[in-house]
């Protein structure tokens, strides 16, 4: 492959000297695939309209910026998308629903920004596989969308650091095939004790939360790798 080509495909810096905004012009990049773009701290502005044009793009990964505003509902349009990784950067309002449209995306990321609000309802149905969901270090609030109980999380699933209430406790369930699920400091209340986790499951963070009941028998039957239920409200006998 030529360097030509090279260029064209995949459109990536690494410089913490870059300064200013995404141009315009990416949009007339027509053979663009990847944009990669991290740790630019002076890289400012929002993401262009014009990336919508972009019919091969397929990778977008801008963490550590600080891009701002609120993430545009075009980004949903992208329907060759396997990776939308927009986190730790200065991202705010409301997430928009249209992410759920992607039928490709296998991971969506948007940890670490400023993004308040609830869960889109429209998270419990994404086009194609449910991808894995990292949502933590945000301002989201309210409870999650029953919908999300429906879905089957690829390996991963972060809600932690947020402002999230409720029974989430749907998300888990014999069937799912998810092996992380993060849901520490938020306000969530449930019963641990009737539980049934899925058989796949490593990691399992609950910590700083208002659960109760007590450890049930089956968390022993799991490979676990990591296990946080502290600064809880439960009680009984630990299996």
């Amino acid at each position: 492959m030529s360097s030509t080509t090279v260029a064209v495909s995949f459109f990536g810096i690494g410089f913490k000297e870059i300064s200013g905004q995404i141009s315009q012009a990416f949009g007339n990049l027509q053979d663009l695939q990847k944009i990669y773009i991290v740790e630019a701290s002076n890289l400012t502005g929002t993401i262009p309209s014009t990336i919508t044009r972009l019919n091969r793009l397929n990778f977008i990964h801008l963490s550590g910026n600080k891009l701002s505003g609120p993430i545009p509902e075009f980004l949903g349009s992208l329907k060759g998308l396997t990776l939308l990784d927009l986190s730790n950067n200065l991202f705010s309002d409301s997430i928009p629903s249209s992410l759920s449209k992607l039928p490709k995306i296998s991971i969506l990321n948007l940890e670490g920004d400023r993004l308040t609000g609830p869960i889109p309802e429209s998270f419990g149905y994404f086009t194609g596989e449910t991808p894995a969901l990292f949502l933590s270090n945000n301002f989201l609030s309210g409870p999650v969308p029953e919908s999300l109980g429906s879905s089957n999380f690829s390996y991963r699933i972060n809600l932690s650091f947020n402002d999230l209430s409720g029974d989430p406790s749907f998300l888990f369930g014999k069937t799912k095939t998810v092996n992380y699920i993060e849901l520490s400091s938020n306000s969530f209340q449930f019963d641990l004790s009737k539980v049934v986790f899925p058989e796949n499951l490593t990691n399992l963070v609950l910590d700083h939360n208002k659960i109760y009941g007590s450890p049930p028998k089956g968390l022993t039957r799991l490979k676990l790798d990591q296990f946080d239920v502290s600064y809880n409200k439960l009680c009984g006998q630990i299996p």
